[in-house]
């Protein structure tokens, strides 16, 4: 199993790939959609890696549970399930939240969504949610008694 540091690593990767296909973002919208979720995917593995109360290396339905029902991951899960939902449709046609199959991607998602809400809102929100859950705790500040 990777652990945090390989989970980064790869989120760092599919970043880089996504920043590639960003040239031609009209042409490759839907893969900028799964690539996106699964930087996002990678990056909340690396937070449940050091969780001790979650079972890393989760399939896509547990995990996505774990971030629902977990009250200190719902703001991960708020910014997650759009991307997943989104990359079902462009990986297979349709989506989560109705029977509706084979509806064509960029039907329901033009480039300027994927760039404005899918990658700069939804996916650097869970970035920064995971930057403050992998971050060392800030050191408290006790109060000191002055001398007299």
């Amino acid at each position: 199993m990777p652990n945090t540091k390989e989970h980064l690593q790869q989120a760092k990767h599919n970043q880089e790939t996504i920043d590639f296909l960003l040239t031609d973002i009209d042409r490759f919208a839907d893969w900028i959609t799964a690539i996106a979720f699964y930087t996002a995917l990678h990056l909340v593995e690396a937070v449940f890696f050091i969780d001790p109360k979650i079972n890393h290396g989760l399939d896509h339905i547990q995990r996505r549970e774990v971030l629902r029902t977990t009250k200190k991951y719902e703001k991960i899960y708020d910014h997650y399930r759009p991307l997943w939902n989104a990359s079902l449709m462009a990986r297979y046609l349709s989506d989560s939240q109705s029977s509706t199959t084979g509806r064509i991607f960029n039907d329901c998602y033009s480039s300027q969504i994927v760039n404005d809400i899918m990658l700069n809102h939804h996916l650097a929100q869970i970035e920064k949610s995971v930057t403050r859950f992998l971050s060392p705790p800030a050191p408290s500040k006790k109060k000191t008694k002055k001398k007299q």
